[in-house]
């Protein structure tokens, strides 16, 4: 039986906090073998290709503050959580699957 992933949709409009959450249980689902990792790069593509396309329209609205701190820390968030989607999304490819070690190392880094 395999585990359902979330809807695109609702994962891309998640804070960050739990877009990391849904990641890491999205992970621990692969390592335990309850969801296939082809099903997982196509999930995972997706959501990076959306998540580019409505950076890219919040680009637009672009808003000045005097918050440069919170400003960078969305940034590494968000920067974690696409480096987490970038490593998935070709994990279906033989030459680019991670091995379980870099799975966990993934979760780690969303643990951060």
């Amino acid at each position: 039986m395999t585990a359902p992933l979330p809807p695109i949709a609702l994962f891309v409009t998640q804070t960050p906090s739990l877009q990391r959450t849904t990641l890491i249980g999205i992970i621990e689902h692969v390592i335990a073998g309850r969801v296939d990792i082809a099903v997982v790069a196509q999930w995972a593509l997706r959501s990076f290709h959306d998540m580019v396309q409505d950076d890219s329209d919040d680009d637009d609205d672009v808003e000045i503050t005097d918050d440069d701190d919170e400003d960078e820390q969305d940034t590494a968030v968000d920067q974690a959580i696409m480096d987490a989607l970038d490593a998935l999304m070709f994990a279906d490819q033989a030459a680019f699957a991670p091995d379980t070690a870099q799975l966990q190392h993934l979760i780690r880094q969303l643990q951060s």
